[in-house]
């Protein structure tokens, strides 16, 4: 045995505890603190040392579940470049002595390998984009005493800053890691608390993984990119202050302008009433998800009043609300949590009471409002009669409690069925000019193409008229029922039309819906376009806010669809939020001239051009192709899907 061994033997057994006796005692040859350059001992010794890049992604990716599809992390894509700085121990500054490593495989791990250090701590920088382009550069601050296996994100990233400044400020080295993380979560606003920001492990927690999802939300542009001056400027303003308090006024605004545009497309997760959530006919997961969606919206909420300077929601603050940059929409402190609301609802209340419906003895909330001087009594609820073939969403009386009943057209205004076209009414009816005009275009097509294969004139001419084929298919499509609109309006009082409400009630008119509109707009002076968000406010404080009106989630939507989906997955991947249509007597409605009525008039063609039947409180949902707009996994619909919204309105009535 050499002289150096036998030394070492006689130091470990007396533990001296001098930071070179350390050194010598450690297989690794690990230094406990302070300066390795003055030392000049090697710490470490042909090691090797791994790194991975993390990005979240923020939408489904194909074959996901719906709760890993919301927010997960994904790695970095080949050929993206890695370096492995060493730090001195005690200022923490780059010593000269780095290592480096390019990513052969799209997701696999960086290798820095036959590394050698002087200190235990090296700051790992990876150059590159997410697989799915999520752009750009992270880095972290490694003990590689206690990890040799390093994870990257954008919470590692910031909180090297951190860790800078509190070493500029005097903590101990040994508490460097933790203080860093918790000063990292404190200056951008996140309540929950996570250690081990670099670990493996910590990426399974979809708590951190929101965390993180909310930093991304706060420093992206143009859709996957990160703004890398604007992360230069926060994290030079973290390393100079600990905080974000001095943030350049500019990064500010832009920050705040992502997150509040992110919480805007959350509008609709935020403000479903909680019974919703426990109705056993939507699917565990979609609730699971939906409850996911509603905590992720309140880690956006926290991050935003942390930057926008503003303290936390608590008993104290509760009901104050802070108007969100550059959206009409504002956060309000609700019981211990900041939620997404239309900006000033609750501010302009109606006077509230109670109807009693004698026919069933159920009581509704009610609302009445002042149009110009005049009053007006609306149900806040929608209409709860059992009347004929009306039914609960889901076939559910639990739903029916949540939304009330569902009518066809006929139903809501009572009208008997009468007024329903059968399908023989349909061929006898069926306009003889319009059949022998097709009749005749069909015959000379098929003349012109005679010397042609079947199936190229099948392809120019179509098929033969067959009368009554078209009627039983128009009859049937979808359950939809065909009127005799003619017949219809004689019957219907457009004004006091009682329909299916109460005595002393009336089904709202189209010019209700216009009144109401306009007094939202002009109570809450916003624009026309804007008002669908007040009627959809659904939380009830001191009165309905907003009216009390609310969307309707439902696992029901595009049967083809929604089936595809069933079969494919044996799941329901899709949770459907409904604007309501309701039923409305008829009325004139555009410039257009009108089409007259008559008992001709092909029932397939719906009601003639120039007047409608039914209310779309859709706001601007229908400027989106197919009339959806899609959150992640959540998907809204509007209610013009045919097949599903004209036998399944709800009805809002008003009294006389």
């Amino acid at each position: 045995m050499n002289y150096f061994e036998m030394s070492r033997k006689f130091i470990c057994s007396v533990a001296m505890p001098l930071a070179l006796m350390f050194a010598a005692c450690s297989d690794d040859k690990s230094v406990a603190g302070g300066s390795a350059e003055e030392t000049g001992i090697v710490a470490f010794e042909n090691i090797t040392v791994t790194a991975a890049a993390h990005r979240v992604v923020l939408e489904t990716q194909e074959g996901d579940s719906l709760q890993s599809g919301a927010f997960a992390m994904e790695g970095y894509e080949s050929r993206s470049v890695a370096w492995l700085y060493e730090l001195d121990s005690t200022d923490f500054v780059e010593t000269g002595v780095s290592y480096s490593d390019t990513l052969q495989h799209d997701g696999d791990k960086f290798n820095f390998e036959n590394v050698t250090l002087k200190s235990p701590y090296v700051l790992v920088r990876i150059f590159g984009k997410s697989i799915h382009g999520y752009g750009g550069t992270v880095q972290a601050i490694a003990d590689v005493r206690k990890t040799k296996d390093v994870n990257l994100n954008l919470l590692t990233t910031l909180k090297t800053s951190l860790w800078r400044y509190l070493a500029k400020e005097g903590v101990a080295s040994d508490s460097l890691d933790a203080r860093a993380e918790r000063a990292t979560l404190d200056a951008l606003g996140i309540v929950e608390k996570f250690s081990g920001f670099e670990s493996k492990e910590i990426l399974e927690n979809q708590k951190y993984v929101m965390a993180e999802a909310a930093v991304s939300s706060m420093l992206i542009y143009e859709w996957t990119l990160i703004r890398w001056t604007t992360l230069d400027s926060t994290m030079n303003t973290l390393e100079l202050y600990g905080n974000l308090d001095n943030l350049d006024s500019l990064v500010r605004i832009e920050f705040m302008k992502n997150l509040a545009n992110d919480l805007a497309d959350m509008k609709w997760i935020t403000r479903g009433k909680e019974d919703v959530l426990d109705s056993s006919t939507i699917d565990d997961e979609v609730k699971t998800l939906y409850d996911f969606r509603r905590t992720f919206a309140k880690v956006l909420a926290d991050v935003y009043v942390k930057i926008a300077g503003e303290d936390r929601c608590t008993e104290a603050r509760e009901g104050d609300e802070l108007k969100l940059a550059g959206v009409d929409l504002s956060i309000v402190c609700r019981s211990g949590g900041w939620r997404v609301e239309v900006s000033n609802a609750g501010k302009v209340l109606p006077e509230n009471g109670t109807v009693i419906d004698a026919r069933d003895g159920k009581a509704y909330r009610t609302v009445t409002y002042n149009f110009g001087g005049k009053s007006q009594t609306w149900m806040a609820e929608n209409l709860k009669y059992e009347y004929g073939k009306s039914r609960c969403l889901d076939d559910s009386e639990r739903e029916c409690g949540l939304f009330g009943r569902l009518y066809t057209w006929a139903d809501a205004l009572a009208l008997d069925s009468s007024i329903v076209w059968t399908k023989e009414e349909c061929v006898e009816n069926f306009s003889q000019d319009y059949a022998q005009e097709y009749i005749e275009g069909y015959e000379a097509c098929v003349a012109k193409y005679k010397d042609r294969e079947k199936s190229d004139i099948e392809e120019e001419c179509g098929f033969p008229l067959d009368v009554s084929a078209e009627c039983e298919s128009s009859m049937k499509e979808g359950g939809i029922e065909n009127y005799k609109y003619y017949m219809a309006k004689d019957l219907i009082d457009s004004v006091n039309h009682q329909g299916v409400c109460p005595d002393d009630w009336h089904v709202a008119t189209a010019d209700d819906w216009k009144g109401l509109y306009k007094y939202i707009e002009d109570a809450y002076n916003v624009e026309e376009r804007d008002v669908v968000w007040y009627l959809l406010q659904s939380e009830y404080t001191e009165g309905p806010v907003g009216f009390g009106l609310q969307l309707l989630p439902t696992s029901e939507g595009w049967r083809t669809y929604r089936q595809q989906e069933w079969e494919t997955t044996g799941k329901r991947r899709l949770f459907y939020v409904y604007t309501p249509i309701y039923a409305t007597p008829i009325y004139r409605y555009g410039d257009e001239p009108a089409e007259e009525f008559s008992e001709a008039y092909e029932p397939w063609r719906g009601l003639p051009l120039g007047y409608q039947n039914v209310w779309h409180v859709e706001g601007d949902l229908w400027g989106v192709m197919f009339g959806y707009e899609r959150y992640g996994t959540l998907l809204v619909q509007s209610g013009k899907d045919n097949e599903w919204a004209t036998v399944n309105m709800p009805v809002r009535c008003v009294k006389n």
